[in-house]
């Protein structure tokens, strides 16, 4: 291995290629599929940086050595900034909170019943479900009619049929429809007089160019949406194929005035795509996974306080 390292081309190839991988993961060029997933694996290439560093400096070169902390350090900054994530002490009021709980039919059909008790074990106030077709609309009505009597539905034969079901009163139930994808918009009731508003989203991966355009215009359409809903406590959630640090989104919380209630950067095997944003008019209490009893991922669960006109000024000083 010394005697590699210490060839001239291979050393300039190596960091040729670790500047090569930076620039795609920082431009996230949108025309090749190929290099665009590649991007949704900057968390894991940014340790993979750290990790050859090490390596570097256990054969005593410097220059890769070098190379590869510049790069870690590159995206620890640009991640940093996208990811949003705070430091910030999280501050608990007496205004009424909302547990959301976001979930598809295709994360709890292999273990039904260790999916349902935990589940029932977190107690949601709101349950997000996607991937509803009819079938499945009934055996979620006969275990979750009980305590969440309150329903929303827009059933679908095909992957984007989408439920939420809650807790507390639903007073207005909308779809928005972009590209023949409609996403659920309903507003749902705290306590009298305090409502919140959600957008639950599924959309198609892009896998294709035109699948891509089809994308953006389905995220423009909703993040435009929640610009108008500015003033009004807001959720938007769903499986958006897209990694949190991606271009599509950064520019979609942009437009609706969105922050991301992922504040850590955990990796794992694949970048998860199924995101929970909220408004100013909230403030954000916890976020987490949710698993099955065999460990298994089944969705994802923030906790959300509404904000009053006295924390809002506090938070613009």
């Amino acid at each position: 291995m010394r005697a590699l390292l210490n060839n001239r081309w291979i050393v300039n190839g190596l960091t040729l290629a670790m500047l090569a991988v930076l620039i795609i993961c920082l431009y996230r060029p949108s025309q090749f599929i190929f290099l665009r997933t590649l991007a949704g694996y900057s968390l894991h290439l940014l340790f993979l940086y750290l990790a050859a560093g090490l390596g570097f400096m256990f054969f005593g070169q410097k220059r890769l050595l070098f190379t590869a902390f510049a790069c870690c350090a590159c995206l620890c900054l640009v991640l940093k900034v996208k990811a949003d994530a705070s430091i910030q002490a999280i501050s608990t009021t007496s205004q009424p909170m909302l547990h959301v709980l976001q979930t598809s039919v295709s994360s709890i059909a292999g273990a039904w019943s260790d999916a349902y008790e935990s589940i029932v074990e977190s107690d949601p106030d709101v349950i997000a479900i996607l991937e509803v077709s009819p079938s499945w609309k009934k055996a979620l009505d006969s275990y979750l009619l009980e305590d969440y009597p309150h329903v929303a539905v827009n059933l679908r034969i095909d992957d984007f049929g989408t439920a939420i079901y809650s807790k507390t009163p639903i007073h207005h139930v909308d779809t928005l429809g972009s590209n023949s994808i409609p996403s659920l918009h309903v507003t749902t009731e705290l306590v009298p007089e305090t409502a919140v508003h959600l957008i639950l989203s599924n959309t198609f991966p892009p896998l294709f160019q035109q699948s891509y355009q089809d994308l953006r215009q389905q995220l423009t359409d909703i993040g435009q949406v929640a610009g108008q809903l500015s003033d009004r406590a807001l959720l938007t959630l769903g499986n958006y194929n897209l990694d949190q640090f991606s271009d599509e989104l950064q520019d979609f919380r942009a437009l609706g005035g969105l922050e991301d209630s992922r504040k850590t950067m955990t990796p794992s095997l694949s970048p998860p795509t199924n995101h929970i944003f909220f408004n100013e008019m909230l403030d954000f209490q916890h976020f987490s996974n949710l698993y099955d009893a065999s460990s298994r991922r089944i969705g994802i669960q923030g906790i959300y306080q509404y904000r009053d006109e006295e924390n809002m000024a506090t938070r613009v000083q």
